[in-house]
């Protein structure tokens, strides 16, 4: 059987996408994409040179991850080399897997349509979500159906047959030694184990998505009308006798060909009107009806996707009205349930700002906000100076008072902070920090101060 090696131009695409975007939407950048460039050439080659076959997989880091209404889910961050691989062999399936699935105008397989750019980017604008919303909408709205089925698979990533992901790729066309291939990468990332994608990476939804197409065309060939967005699936029907016999469908089809369960407390059948009252919101439009035109507004000025940085006049920030960052963001931090989905949006719109003006309510509602501690971190980055040592004490504070700093993630996290934007002015708490962290980060956020503030400081500190 032929050697199967990566793509030069798919190396060089995985790279730009890990430092443009993470190598997940959970965790810190690594510094090592950084690195990369020092010597991108030769360690280039080197990955060029790799047989995809022989290919060992290095130890990854696990943290549980708090969730958004309780409880913890597990997420793993790859080495920064297995990662560069991983994406790569993403992008290589991504355009065949996009032309396998249902056309994207008909809304049914919403979610993650690819659309690579040359900047790193896999995915369409808002990843399909809009789709989703809008044609639940619009069947919902069309007279045509009274039942809606919901259902939700029982932890979807971890599930995944990775035989499954295998003949979903060569049924889109990638070749079978290729699709053997990543079939055996992810099996040496989950031990041996034959189930489970890492989640966190973009490229995970890539295969994801790869491995519910077949789920689908089933339901299209049964003659049902659904929508998807990953693996939330609507079905709608005319009856409730229809709706009963397309949950038992969906549930046969996904337990005998994929080992899926349903989540109890997800799946439901609804009748339309109880369904479009409850489930039709979208999470940038909740129930703050006496600021949804601000929120409109807000949204409609501030719509800048995948914006790295933005240079933004002063009178359009006034005419943006600091104080209706801090109206919305005290609307969202009174509103039960907090809706995490909001109060991400108005964190991002706010770092984009570079407005400091929601910086104390968030280190004063820490366990609050700690299952969205990315967004949190990221806006305490992008609004605090290297001098503003009073807002990194506040910082340690507000995490050490809460019920969360145990976790190794929260660490994590205030440490990537302190790191990256205040060494000097916070050196001694940053190494006290380090040291108590030192069981579950090990020694990799000492070794990352070192290298901020320099070797021969960080040794007379130490002393």
């Amino acid at each position: 059987m032929s050697e199967d090696y990566l793509k030069p131009d798919s190396i060089e695409w995985a790279l730009n996408h890990l430092q443009r975007f993470g190598d997940t939407d959970i965790f810190p950048i690594p510094f090592e994409y950084a690195a990369f460039s020092n010597d991108w050439p030769s360690f280039k080659t080197q990955i060029e040179n790799m047989e995809l076959s022989c290919y060992q997989t290095r130890p990854f880091q696990l943290h549980l991850i708090p969730k958004q209404y309780g409880g913890y889910r597990p997420a793993i961050q790859l080495d920064p080399l297995d990662s560069i691989i991983y994406t790569a062999l993403a992008y290589e399936s991504a355009e065949l897997i996009e032309n396998s699935r249902i056309s994207v105008d008909q809304k049914i397989a919403c979610s993650y349509r690819v659309n690579l750019g040359d900047q790193g980017k896999f995915f369409r604008e808002n990843n399909g979500w809009d789709d989703y919303l809008s044609y639940s909408r619009e069947l919902s709205y069309s007279e045509r159906f009274g039942y809606v089925v919901t259902a939700d698979i029982v932890d979807f990533f971890n599930q995944i047959s990775h035989h499954r992901i295998q003949n979903a790729l060569e049924h889109a066309g990638v070749e079978k030694k290729r699709a053997s291939n990543i079939e055996s990468f992810l099996m040496k990332l989950t031990g041996g184990q034959s189930r489970g994608v890492p989640v966190g990476p973009m490229a995970s939804n890539i295969f994801s998505e790869a491995c519910l197409n077949d789920v689908d065309h089933f339901l299209i060939h049964n003659e049902y009308t659904h929508t998807r967005y990953v693996d939330d699936f609507r079905i709608f029907c005319r009856t409730e006798e229809k709706a009963n016999k397309a949950l038992h469908d969906l549930t046969n089809y996904l337990h005998t060909t994929h080992r899926f369960a349903l989540q109890t407390h997800k799946t439901k059948i609804w009748d339309i009107n109880e369904f479009a009252t409850y489930n039709l919101s979208d999470p940038e439009e909740i129930e703050l009806s006496s600021l949804a035109e601000k929120i409109r507004t807000f949204l409609l000025i501030t719509a800048w996707p995948y914006s790295d940085e933005i240079a933004i006049d002063d009178s359009i920030l006034d005419n943006l009205n600091r104080d209706l960052l801090v109206e919305l963001f005290d609307a969202c931090l009174n509103h039960d349930p907090l809706h995490y989905g909001f109060a991400k949006h108005l964190l991002r719109r706010a770092a984009l700002l570079r407005a400091g003006v929601l910086r104390d309510r968030v280190l004063n509602n820490i366990d609050k906000l700690v299952p969205i501690t990315r967004e949190v971190s990221k806006y305490i980055k992008a609004t605090t100076k290297p001098d503003e040592r009073d807002i990194g004490l506040k910082l340690i504070m507000g995490y050490k008072k809460s019920n969360y700093f145990f976790l190794p993630y929260v660490k994590m996290w205030i440490l990537d902070i302190l790191i990256s934007k205040m060494p000097e002015s916070m050196e001694k708490e940053i190494i006290e920090l380090c040291r108590d962290s030192e069981k579950e980060l090990g020694k990799r956020p000492m070794a990352l101060l070192a290298m901020k503030i320099g070797y021969h400081r960080f040794r007379t500190l130490r002393k």
